[in-house]
C-alpha cells in the first residue's frame, strides 16, 4: 500500500510530506484547492507523462516521492530482485520517485537508482488503481466490458494460452498464403533458378577455394620480387661475410676470453643462441626461394579461375566471396520449389492443428468466461440495488464473433432498471447517473477480486446524493476493511463513512499560492462536513446534522 507522498515545487504545493494509512481515506476540500494536484503527483511517480506546466512557477523542477510497503506483495520484490533495484536494507519498502524539469524532460528513480519512466509505469499498474470520474464512458465499449470481466474471472494463463495459440496459428496462415503466392509462379520460378544454376554448378564456387585461388595470384604474380629478395635476405644471413659468419668469428672471440674472465660466459651463451637462430632462418629463405615458381602458364590459369568468379560474382550482384552461400541458397530454393506440393500439404496440416489447439483455448475461456459473468452479475445487483436502482437486472451476454487473439466472444453488459421491461445493451438503457453508479458498483466487485492494493477514486460519485451518497460511502468503507482506498469526492455522506479524512486547502500569503493537506481530528471532520453540507455559514443545526453524519458513518 502507498505510506507516503512527498511533494516538492509541483503546481500550487511548495513542500508536502503526507503520510497515509490503510483503509478508507477521503479527501475533501473546496474546489480548486488542489486535491487533483495529488493525483497528478502520484500519478509522475507512477509513470506518467511529465507535463512541465506542472512546475511550480519561479521554480527549476518539481520533485515527487512515493512510498509503497510490498510485505504483501512477493511478485514485486521478486521483479526488484531480477532487475537489482531491490533496497537490501528495507526489503518490504518501495521508494519511488520522479523528478520534472522546468526545461522540459524528467528523470525516475526505484530505490534511489535511475531507471526509465516505463519502468515506474510497470510497477504503477501493480500498486495502484485509479478510477476517474468519466472512467464509465469506458463502459460503453464492448472490448472495455469483455476486459472487465476478464479481470473479474482473473483467468490470465486462459487468456496468455488463447493468445499464443491465435499468433501461431495465424503466423502459419500467413505462411501458408506466401507458399502459395509462390507455387502460383513455380514453373517460372523453377526456369529462372535452373538458368542460374547451370552457370553456378559448374563453376561449382567455395569460399575456400576462392581465398586460396587469390593468394595463390598474388604470390605468382610477384614472383621475381619474391625470389629476388628472399635470395638476397639468405645471402646477407647465410653468406661468406653474412650475418651468421660474423657472429662465429664472434663466438670464437668470447670462447677465449670467457676462459680468463667468467663474467662473460652469460653474453656467450647469448650471441651463440643467435648465431643459430641467423643459420635457421638462411636456410628458411633459402628453401622458401627454391620453391617460388615462375611458371607463367600456372598464372594465367588460376588469373581465368578467379576471372570466373568475378564473371559470376557480377552477373548476379553478390560479391565473389558470397557466391557459394548464394549457390546453396539457390539450390535449397529450387529444392523447395522442386516439393512445393508435399510442403503446402504439411503447412495446412500445421495450421489445422494450430486451430484445433486455438478453437480449445478459446472454448475453455468461453466458459470461464460464462462462469464468471454469472457471479459478477449477482455481485453487480447485490451493489447497485442500494445505489437508488431497486430494481435494476444486470447481465453478462456472450455472442460469438471472429475469432480474434482475445478469443471468440463478443461480450456485452446487459441492463433493465424497470420491472417488466426486458434487458438491452448498456449503452441504450442507461443514464449518464446510472452508467456511473453502474460503473461504481462494477469497480467495487472487481476491486474485491484484483490484487492491486491501492484504489483511488476521482470523484466518481458526482451527480448523486443523499442515501445513495450513504451507499457508496459504506462501499468504500467496505473495501477499505481489507484494502487502501483513497477517494476525492464533494459528498459528506462519503467523507463521513472513511477511516481518515483528510482536508485540502489553499493559502494565500504575501502574494504567494499554495496547497497544503491537514489530517483533520474527529471535531474538524465535523467541522468539515458541515461546511459540505451548509457552505460558508455554518448553523448549530449545521453541525450537529453533520455530527449525527459522522456517528453514522463510522459504525
Amino acid at each position: 500500500m502507498l505510506t507516503s507522498l512527498h511533494i516538492r515545487n509541483l503546481a500550487l504545493i511548495e513542500t508536502l510530506e503526507l503520510p497515509l494509512n490503510q483503509g478508507f481515506i477521503a479527501l475533501t476540500g473546496e474546489t480548486g484547492a488542489g486535491k487533483s494536484i495529488l493525483l497528478d503527483a502520484l500519478g509522475l511517480t507512477l509513470g506518467a507523462r511529465a507535463d512541465t506546466s506542472l512546475v511550480r512557477h519561479g521554480c527549476d523542477k518539481a520533485d515527487v516521492q512515493a512510498t509503497f510497503d510490498i510485505q504483501a506483495l512477493p511478485h514485486i520484490q521478486s521483479w526488484l530482485e531480477t532487475q537489482a533495484l531491490r533496497d537490501e536494507e528495507e526489503p518490504n519498502t518501495l521508494l519511488l520517485r520522479r523528478v520534472v524539469r522546468a526545461t522540459g524532460g524528467s528523470s525516475a528513480w526505484i530505490n534511489g537508482i535511475k531507471v526509465p519512466a516505463g519502468q515506474l509505469q510497470y510497477l504503477g499498474e501493480q500498486l495502484v488503481d485509479i478510477h476517474g470520474q468519466h472512467a464509465h464512458q469506458m463502459l460503453l465499449k464492448s472490448a472495455h466490458q469483455r476486459q472487465l470481466l476478464d479481470a473479474f474471472a482473473d483467468h490470465n494463463d486462459l487468456l496468455n494460452q488463447t493468445q499464443s495459440a491465435y499468433q501461431r496459428w495465424r503466423h502459419l496462415q500467413k505462411t501458408l498464403a506466401e507458399k502459395r503466392a509462390l507455387q502460383a509462379d513455380q514453373a517460372d520460378q523453377l526456369a529462372l533458378i535452373a538458368f542460374k544454376l547451370k552457370d553456378l554448378d559448374a563453376l561449382n564456387p567455395s569460399t575456400e577455394q576462392y581465398q586460396a585461388l587469390s593468394q595463390q595470384q598474388t604470390q605468382l604474380a610477384h614472383a621475381e620480387t619474391l625470389l629476388h629478395d628472399s635470395q638476397r635476405a639468405a645471402e646477407a644471413l647465410n653468406g661468406e661475410q653474412g650475418a651468421s659468419h660474423q657472429l662465429t668469428l664472434a663466438v670464437k672471440a668470447l670462447e677465449r676470453i670467457a676462459q680468463i674472465d667468467p663474467q662473460l660466459t652469460a653474453l656467450l651463451t647469448q650471441l651463440n643462441e643467435l648465431r643459430i637462430g641467423v643459420e635457421e632462418a638462411g636456410r628458411d629463405l633459402h628453401h622458401y626461394a627454391q620453391g617460388i615458381d615462375l611458371d607463367p602458364a600456372q598464372l594465367a590459369q588460376v588469373e581465368e579461375e578467379l576471372a570466373e568468379y568475378h564473371r559470376l560474382a557480377k552477373k548476379f550482384m553478390v560479391e565473389p566471396e558470397t557466391l557459394a552461400a548464394y549457390h546453396a541458397e539457390l539450390k535449397s530454393r529450387h529444392e523447395q520449389l522442386l516439393h512445393m506440393d508435399a510442403h503446402l500439404d504439411a503447412l495446412e496440416a500445421d495450421m489445422a492443428q494450430a486451430w484445433q489447439a486455438y478453437e480449445t483455448a478459446a472454448l475453455a475461456l468461453r466458459a470461464s468466461r460464462q462462469q464468471a459473468a454469472e457471479c459478477l452479475k449477482a455481485a453487480v445487483e447485490t451493489l447497485i440495488h442500494p445505489l437508488g436502482l431497486p430494481h435494476a437486472r444486470f447481465s453478462v451476454q456472450l455472442n460469438e464473433q471472429s475469432a480474434d487473439a482475445s478469443g471468440m466472444d463478443q461480450v456485452t453488459f446487459m441492463l433493465t432498471t424497470n420491472p417488466g421491461q426486458p434487458p438491452a445493451p448498456l449503452h441504450k438503457v442507461a443514464s449518464g447517473g446510472e452508467l456511473a453508479r453502474i460503473s461504481l458498483a462494477l469497480e467495487v466487485a472487481l476491486a474485491e477480486v484484483a490484487g492491486v492494493p491501492t484504489l483511488i477514486f476521482d470523484e466518481v460519485d458526482v451527480g448523486i446524493g443523499g442515501r445513495v451518497a450513504e451507499q457508496v460511502g459504506r462501499l468504500m468503507r467496505r473495501l477499505g476493511a481489507h484494502r487502501q482506498v483513497l477517494a476525492i469526492t464533494h459528498q459528506p455522506q462519503v467523507a463521513a463513512c472513511a477511516h481518515h479524512h483528510l482536508k485540502v486547502e489553499k493559502l494565500q500569503q504575501a502574494e504567494q499560492t499554495r496547497t497544503q493537506v491537514i489530517r483533520l481530528s474527529p471535531t474538524a471532520r465535523a467541522q468539515e462536513l458541515a461546511r459540505m453540507l451548509g457552505g460558508a455559514t455554518i448553523t448549530d443545526t449545521t453541525l450537529k446534522h453533520a455530527q449525527e453524519m459522522l456517528a453514522q458513518g463510522q459504525r
